[in-house]
């Protein structure tokens, strides 16, 4: 049995999820059902889930989720355990199972204040909604291993947030037990008191503690989620050389595939059903605003906040004046990033005043399988060593769209500049704070942006002007990125190379 905890997961038939971590563990586990392979995914059950935007971009709780979950998934037989000062904690795990795979939720009934601690995902109110979410997701799931679940191959903690666990299983457990890191940026390495690991989990430590550090120095092995991550994560902890090693991302092919992108044999075919692909997009569109058909569509799509550089689109959509393009974003902001939100209100602001603009500001899996299969292009934007892989630039590429990506995450691994993609800006494995650093981020930035402009209208060039080549460029794209983005890949990478 392979077990993997995570924070967080997006299924199509239950989609609560923050970004691109959800997505890739969704992922997974599709693909391991229909490999009809023994596979637990535990996570907690968010009832209010994680976040939607009403007209004026304020933030309300995801609808329906109480009422859907109990239409699609099956109670379990209830866990109980003590957690200290909180006292006993009651947790109703709840399963959705695909053939020997299943996604196991822990939903909190009591203590109130556990309650309330897991309603949202990834958000808290205070230190201590925090360190009370993550205990509850590791004693949960330390209970739930050690008690129900048999023959365990393999145990993979995804991200910090879901690895506290590691505190708690016994030394055979840890033997087989894995940190997967999916960020370098600072919030996929937080801290919690010590005073929280005593009182919850009845574990005595000292001071203010990494969570990355705590699990990191107990699991046998960490992996990150591409060559260039690993290489940067070597340089921040210099002390797990000898742990460390890396697995790069993928994406499912049958989960964000256009249907037909299976039987496609050649570049003219691919175009004829990119175009079908292309007429189901702009009929979205046509919900917002009305939109030409010829247009070339260009997509920037993802989590918005700061490393993400949104700023670049914005000033792309600024400064070329071109009514022959259409720009989709798309992408929501957590509701404390307050840069996040500010692009969200400056993204807003361009859709009402340009008619070849569209925010979408409640990005959902539906949407997204509709803009990553119908646009012509894709911007993939992120400052330079701040993107541990990235897969939105994956399930375009398998889909024959090509992408203008920063040299960051896995595009280094997977883009060939002018072959089935374009590349542009430095490639630094140093890792820069943008956020105390901004000079020197404020000249990488302007000489990313001028190297991203050019590469960019090189491209739009190319499209109008050479559509075959850019039609080859397609193909190519097709053909490489269901290749080396296929999940299959990445599922031999984890657990069957000895």
């Amino acid at each position: 049995m392979i077990i993997s905890i995570t924070p967080e997961i997006a299924l199509d038939e239950f989609p609560v999820f923050a970004g691109g971590l959800g997505i890739l563990e969704g992922d997974k586990f599709y693909e391991m059902a229909k490999m009809n392979r023994e596979y637990i995914v535990l996570t907690l059950l968010y009832k209010d889930g994680y976040v939607e935007y009403d007209e004026n971009l304020n933030p309300k709780p995801q609808n329906n989720i109480k009422e859907h979950m109990k239409v699609l998934l099956i109670p379990e037989e209830e866990l109980e355990f003590q957690m200290g000062s909180l006292g006993n904690v009651v947790i109703r795990p709840y399963s959705l199972r695909k053939g020997k795979a299943k996604v196991v939720f822990f939903s909190a009934e009591s203590p109130e204040r556990v309650v309330k601690a897991t309603e949202g995902l990834y958000i808290e109110d205070s230190p201590d909604d925090f360190a009370i979410k993550y205990c509850t997701l590791a004693k949960a799931s330390y209970i739930y291993i050690t008690q129900r679940v048999e023959d365990i191959e393999r145990i993979d903690l995804q991200e910090s947030l879901a690895s506290l666990v590691s505190l708690l299983l016994p030394k055979e457990l840890l033997a087989k037990t894995r940190l997967i890191i999916h960020t370098p940026g600072p919030w996929g390495h937080p801290y919690i008191e010590s005073r929280y690991i005593r009182d919850f989990l009845g574990v005595n430590l000292e001071g203010n503690n990494m969570i990355t550090k705590l699990s990191g120095d107990r699991v046998s092995k960490i992996l990150t989620v591409s060559k260039k991550h690993y290489d940067i994560t070597l340089r921040v902890f210099p002390e797990y050389k000898d742990k460390l090693g890396y697995a790069t991302n993928a994406v499912n092919l049958d989960r964000w595939s256009y249907p037909g992108m299976e039987d496609v044999k050649d570049e003219e075919s691919l175009i004829k059903l990119h175009q079908k692909a292309k007429r189901e997009l702009i009929a979205l569109l046509k919900m917002h605003k009305r939109v030409r058909e010829d247009s070339m569509i260009i997509s920037w799509t993802r989590r918005i906040t700061l490393y993400k550089r949104p700023y670049f689109v914005e000033r792309l959509i600024n400064e070329v004046e071109d009514k022959d393009l259409l720009f989709v974003i798309g992408g929501k902001a957590h509701p404390k990033d307050g840069i996040g939100l500010d692009h969200m209100r400056r993204f807003k602001e361009l859709t009402e005043s340009r008619d070849n603009v569209i925010f979408l500001k409640n990005y959902d899996i539906v949407r997204a399988k509709l803009v990553l299969s119908g646009s012509d292009l894709l911007l993939f934007t992120p400052f330079s060593g701040w993107e541990a892989s990235g897969t939105s630039f994956m399930k375009a590429g398998i889909n024959g769209i090509p992408t203008v990506a920063s040299r960051d995450g896995s595009t280094i691994e997977m883009i060939r500049h002018g072959e089935n993609g374009w590349l542009f800006g430095r490639d630094l494995r140093e890792f820069i704070n943008i956020f105390t650093e901004t000079e020197k981020v404020s000249k990488i930035d302007e000489d990313d942006f001028k190297e991203f402009k050019d590469v960019f209208l090189n491209a739009v060039k190319l499209y109008f002007d050479e559509r075959d080549k850019y039609g080859e460029i397609m193909f190519n794209a097709f053909k490489s990125f269901r290749e080396m983005a296929n999940i299959k890949r990445l599922i031999h990478d984890l657990y069957d190379k000895v």
